[in-house]
C-alpha cells in the first residue's frame, strides 16, 4: 500500500489551481500538508486527507491517518477475497 505526503508551504493561486487537477488523477491515497499561514481551505482538497500545521508537523495525527487508511485498506482486500472465495466455491 502506498500512501504520498507532501507538505504545502507555500503556493500562488497558479500552483494551487495545478495541484488540485493533479491531485484527481492520483490512485493512491495523499496525505497534504499545509502550512496554517496560507489561508487554504480543505474545501479545495475534498478526496484527500488534509492537516493543518503551525510550525511543527503534527506526527501523532498522521499516524491515525495512515493507521486508517491501513484499516480502510484491509477491510476492501478481506472483502475482494471474501467475494472470490464465495465465486470459486459456487464453481467448484
Amino acid at each position: 500500500m502506498k500512501v504520498y505526503l507532501e507538505i504545502v508551504g507555500f503556493w500562488t493561486p497558479e500552483y494551487l489551481a495545478k495541484k488540485i487537477e493533479k491531485l484527481k488523477e492520483v490512485k493512491e491515497p495523499v496525505i497534504l500538508l499545509i502550512n496554517r499561514r496560507l489561508n487554504c481551505s480543505v474545501k479545495y482538497f475534498p478526496a484527500q486527507e488534509v492537516v493543518f500545521f503551525d510550525k511543527k508537523i503534527p506526527i501523532n495525527e498522521i499516524m491515525q491517518i495512515l493507521k486508517n487508511t491501513r484499516k480502510r485498506n484491509l477491510q476492501r482486500t478481506i472483502q475482494y477475497c471474501r467475494k472470490w472465495k464465495s465465486r470459486f466455491l459456487k464453481n467448484w
